[in-house]
């Protein structure tokens, strides 16, 4: 591959003490194509005066292509003055040079310079090589003092001791792939801890080529899958091949609820607790209703009715299917039960008469799973109703007050609630109710976790 060099110019360039300072040293073993030297004010004034810099190059290389960089700082021992600089003109060298390797100078400069080099090297946009040069002796170039006059640089070609065959090539190319890798590796394993798989995206598209493909398709997958965009996470999930499970619940409706009790437990994770309580209610709704129709056989068809997409809870086709349900309706609504929209709460409702009734279907016994519907349906209205409808900030402290007034009223022990607990009933429940539908259950993202961790360790 052809190679640019972007080299900061110090007082050892381009010789010193009868050997090629760090600039010309690797202009001679790595032949660039094309050198970009960075000059502050100060290797400015040596530059107009003889010209130096871009002479001993074209008598190593006089095809080579010169940029001279006139940085404009005066104060190169400070670091805040390289701040974004670098970062610009090797931006713009890469648009210049794409199908190059940049080279970077990080022996040449005051220590500012090398550091903030080696920072793009490191944590930078584009993949460099950085290049170290030793000195001669192995050692400081202290003692060592650099030529002065340009008459001195050309009668100094002639004894450079790097001029003859066979000289020692002193460039270290530093192994920044593996502090690429690493760094990355630690973003990485920040973010997926957090579920945060969008930001592992971005990460990915700076450090990629770092790391095995399988961990690009299975954060697209995760990133798309975590906000519910399910024909997205699907297409990803086609082109997976790896050992992950990604979906280990093969009943259509168990498969919907559990998917959607992975988000809130994500949020719930994050500390998102307000949009965790949020979705409280529309995964209890269809919970409620998956049990009614299929765990207990109840035909909930039958007593609706659609209007404007929506599902009504019809009276007349409740008294029409069973009017014993009806007249209990009634009298759980004190004579006031009317039509209106299917919800959570009339399906508690039809549950609580049907209980009333000892009825049982399967394993699940209506008279053992009611109490813990109900007293979420509790939770739903102390502390999300109240999210949905005002200007509030939901805290623990929110979901444990909710405990205390709930285990008053139940005799449960409920005081030490949390969202962490609320989550693990919520998991209860929908295990109980679901059975065997949902038995293969686990919480996929954790295993597609520890499958990225394996594979950028």
């Amino acid at each position: 591959m052809n190679k640019v060099l972007f080299s900061p110019i110090g007082t050892s360039d381009p010789i010193r003490d009868l050997h090629d300072g760090p600039m010309l040293h690797i202009v001679r073993h790595y032949r660039p194509q094309a050198v970009y030297l960075f000059l502050t004010t100060e290797m400015e004034t040596v530059h107009d005066a003889d010209d130096r810099y871009r002479q001993s190059i074209w008598h190593v290389d006089p095809e080579c292509k010169i940029e001279i960089i006139r940085s404009g700082i005066r104060e190169p021992h400070l670091f805040d003055r390289f701040v974004g600089v670098f970062t610009a003109y090797l931006e713009q060298v890469q648009q210049v040079w794409p199908d190059c390797e940049i080279l970077l100078n990080v022996t040449s400069g005051t220590p500012q310079m090398i550091l903030g080099l080696c920072l793009e090297a490191v944590l930078g946009k584009y993949p460099v090589q950085a290049v170290q040069v030793t000195s001669p002796a192995k050692a400081a170039n202290i003692q060592n003092h650099p030529i002065v006059a340009v008459e001195s640089l050309k009668e100094l070609f002639a004894y450079n001791l790097d001029e003859e065959t066979g000289t020692a090539n002193r460039c270290i190319a530093t192994d920044i792939a593996i502090m690429r890798k690493n760094n990355a590796k630690q973003q990485l394993l920040s973010l997926i801890t957090n579920y945060e798989y969008r930001g592992a995206m971005a990460v990915m598209d700076q450090y990629g080529s770092l790391f095995p493909t399988e961990v690009n398709v299975l954060l697209n997958h995760a990133a798309k899958r975590a906000n519910l965009d399910v024909k997205a996470a699907k297409q990803w999930a086609d082109k997976y091949g790896g050992p992950v499970k990604l979906y280990p619940v093969q009943d259509p409706r168990a498969a919907k609820l559990t998917e959607f009790f992975m988000v809130m437990s994500i949020r719930q994770q994050q500390g998102e607790i307000a949009d965790f309580m949020l979705k409280i209610t529309p995964f209890l709704y269809e919970l409620t209703y998956t049990w009614l129709q299929d765990g207990l056989n109840f035909p909930i068809l039958q007593v609706i009715r659609i209007q404007d997409d929506h599902w009504i809870l019809d009276e007349e086709k409740v008294k029409r299917y069973d009017f014993r349900l009806w007249e209990q309706l009634n009298t759980y609504y004190s004579g006031k039960f009317r039509s209106g929209s299917l919800s959570f709460a009339n399906m508690l409702a039809i549950l609580s008469c049907l209980a009333s009734r000892q009825q049982r279907a399967g394993s699940a016994t209506i008279v053992d799973n009611l109490p813990a519907l109900l007293e979420l349906r509790e939770y739903e209205e102390r502390v999300r109703n109240k999210t949905a409808h005002e200007i509030t900030m939901v805290s623990e402290d929110m979901i444990h007050a909710a405990g205390v007034a709930i285990a008053k009223k139940t005799g449960r022990n409920r005081r030490h609630m949390s969202s962490s607990q609320l989550l693990k009933d919520l998991e209860t429940v929908m295990r109980k109710l679901l059975g065997s539908r949902c038995a293969a259950y686990s919480f996929v993202y954790q295993d597609i976790n520890r499958r990225i961790e394996e594979l950028i360790i």
